[in-house]
């Protein structure tokens, strides 16, 4: 592997740890409403790990599955600026 794509799954994997803080609070995304928005939010946020876990168990076979993780942050933005 590239050190970039070492550097990336480093990063991601770091970026787990507030996870584990913030994701249990965002059950209170739907205390506005069950909304799109809150849908779209909590699932790119839950799905996170599950993204990581994939980019580094293909990351030696399909070097390209280390940016997969930018899928969530993608689509949270992009949600961000569609409800705004």
């Amino acid at each position: 592997m590239h050190h970039i794509q070492v550097a990336l799954l480093v990063v991601w994997v770091l970026l787990m740890v507030p996870w584990f803080f913030i994701a249990p609070l965002l059950g209170m995304a739907f205390d506005g409403g069950s909304t799109l928005e809150a849908y779209i939010l909590v699932s790119s946020v839950w799905s996170y790990p599950l993204c990581v876990l994939i980019a580094f168990l293909l990351a030696r076979r399909l070097p390209k599955t280390v940016f997969l993780p930018f899928l969530n942050l993608a689509v949270f933005v992009v949600s961000d600026l569609i409800f705004k």
